[in-house]
């Protein structure tokens, strides 16, 4: 027997829990919002995503931005993929199968919300191989013109002017693990050199069409894995950084861009392995611990 609905969310019923607490920090003038989603979490929602969606603008307002993650993972190398692997005989023609980055066509791999954001009319999506923005509001065209294949990370990238506009992010649904602005204080940490291990256990490319044809370029010391951005929340908690609420059913992070990147950068400064995930076999954390670690992944 099918499950019953037994809850359905309305418009109307998201916008009130977006105007309770801790939500109603927001300020009521310019504000910027990054969104971090899982349409699922929230329950029945009536007219799905795009009900969401049209709830997220009712709360911002006319002179509100919202900024979500549009990430193509599947425009990547397939040598990389480990979720599932690509078997050896098969990487060089999915390689050379990969259609190229079209802002309109190329999937969004970051769920339904950020998908139907993109369809909505005045919608701006950046351009951008594997980590591309969605943006709707006034700093649109601010946010997305910003980014380039070379700055995702830097001050000037777009989740840098959000740290710029003195954003803010929300995470339905979603954890740390999902929360891309913390790869910038990945990059902006140790003096603005950046943690010592970008680039260099790990490399990231993307399929670029040139004059002279598709060329995989390597983007330049990306951030990769996220799976251990969960090990800071208690210290991120106990500084007041991350508040907790509601939306629908959904299990919610509210919190200041500024100030997230900020602490996740005295963290690092003071423990540059701090976000390293434990996992012993994954591709990017693992050979990390080995150089830079000295056997304390085992205290994880």
């Amino acid at each position: 027997m099918d499950k019953v609905i037994d809850q359905a969310f309305s418009r109307a019923d998201l916008l009130k829990d977006l105007r309770l607490h801790p939500f109603d920090q927001l300020p009521a003038e310019d504000p910027v919002v990054a969104v971090h989603s899982s349409l699922k979490s929230i329950g029945y929602v009536i007219g799905g995503a795009e009900t969401v969606v049209r709830a997220l603008s009712d709360w911002v307002g006319e002179d509100g931005t919202l900024v979500f993650p549009a990430f193509s993972d599947s425009l990547s190398d397939p040598e990389q993929w480990h979720h599932p692997p690509v078997a050896p005989h098969l990487v060089e023609k999915v390689r050379n199968g990969l259609p190229p980055f079209d802002v309109n066509l190329s999937p969004i791999d970051t769920g339904a919300i950020p998908s139907m954001a993109a369809r909505f009319p005045g919608a701006l999506r950046s351009i951008h191989q594997n980590c591309s923005v969605v943006a709707l509001g006034k700093h649109a065209q601010r946010i997305v013109s910003a980014q380039s294949l070379e700055n995702s990370l830097l001050h000037d990238g777009p989740f840098g002017q959000v740290y710029a506009l003195n954003g803010w992010v929300l995470s339905i649904g979603t954890e740390l693990d999902s929360n891309s602005s913390i790869h910038l204080a990945e990059r902006w940490a140790c003096g603005g050199k950046g943690l010592p291990y970008l680039g260099e256990v790990w490399e990231s490319r993307v399929p670029v069409e040139t004059p002279r044809g598709r060329e995989w370029v390597l983007l330049d010391r990306e951030g990769g894995c996220s799976a251990g951005f969960r090990r800071i929340e208690p210290i991120l908690r106990s500084r007041g950084v991350i508040s907790y609420g509601r939306v629908g059913r959904s299990y919610c992070q509210f919190m200041s861009h500024r100030r997230l990147i900020e602490e996740a950068i005295a963290i690092l400064d003071g423990d540059p392995l701090a976000l390293l995930c434990s996992n012993p076999e994954c591709p990017q954390c693992a050979p990390a611990w080995a150089k830079y670690g000295n056997g304390r992944q085992r205290e994880w």
